[in-house]
């Protein structure tokens, strides 16, 4: 029997999902090594451990020799390879909290960790979602979460998703707070005129803060000055600019506006 032959009638003895026992032959920082019978061993990668401690190695629950019960989650035929679970021979208890909080609803949980792309929230004892940077602020989504919260902060977050085979949970921050760009759509309308704080100034038009903190582009090309770029160069940031409501999409986060006159030196 060659050797494709023989890991086919291996994964027809070992099928996906089935719980088997095996003894440990090997111990991995990464994962241990669970022989099924003789010659053949599957892994059992430390994620697999623990269904909410993922930062337990296998030395903190195994010993070389010791014989676990283990599910097969997949055999690779073509490699040669089988892939073992230890947690999921218990209840799995994201499916729990998955039920206690649902999406959409608010829970409060205290801040444990804080990464360049957001933020970790305990919101149960050894259960924690994130927060990605894109769901802390509503008007800067590219703001250093160190910024906005501290670890240890008791913090209120709505559940976006709980995916209870990846043991994970994405949380929002903003969503918890009003959202200025569907407020700025509900009190203004297409041709109202707003004042608002030159941002920045890039090379299709000028970015203006309004009203809640949300950003409007004036492009250049429908400015009314004969030459929209030109008449930008004499603005400087923080600058007072009056426009044009010509478009809103609060969906989007669009406003585009019509430049109007500038406003420096106005003291209205």
């Amino acid at each position: 029997m060659n050797n494709e032959n023989q890991w086919e009638a291996i994964a027809l003895r070992y099928p996906e999902g089935q719980k088997v026992q095996g003894r440990v032959t090997q111990l991995q920082p990464y994962g241990c090594l669970v022989e099924l019978e003789d010659g053949v061993k599957g892994l059992l990668h430390a994620t697999e451990l623990h269904w909410t401690d993922k930062t337990l190695r296998p030395a903190d629950m195994l010993s070389q020799g010791d014989l676990v019960d283990v599910m097969v989650l997949r055999v690779n035929t073509k490699s040669g390879t089988i892939s073992l679970g230890l947690k999921q021979c218990g209840e799995n208890p994201w499916e729990d909290i998955a039920a206690r909080c649902p999406e959409g609803s608010r829970v409060h949980g205290r801040v444990t960790r804080i990464v360049d792309y957001g933020c970790f929230v305990e919101i149960e004892d050894r259960f924690e979602g994130i927060v990605y940077v894109s769901e802390m602020d509503w008007t800067n989504t590219n703001i250093h979460p160190s910024k906005v919260v501290q670890v240890g902060d008791l913090i209120e977050v709505m559940v976006l998703d709980v995916n209870t085979h990846k043991g994970s949970i994405s949380l929002s921050l903003k969503q918890c707070n009003p959202n200025p760009w569907k407020l700025f759509a509900e009190t203004h309308k297409k041709g109202d005129r707003v004042r608002g704080t030159l941002s920045s100034v890039s090379n299709i038009g000028l970015f203006v803060t309004l009203k809640g903190g949300v950003t409007g582009l004036a492009f250049y090309s429908d400015s009314p000055f004969e030459n929209g770029e030109e008449a930008a160069c004499h603005l400087t940031k923080g600058d007072d600019i009056d426009a044009v409501v010509l478009s809103i999409d609060a969906e989007r986060e669009r406003i585009c506006l019509e430049l109007s006159l500038p406003c420096k030196d106005d003291n209205r």
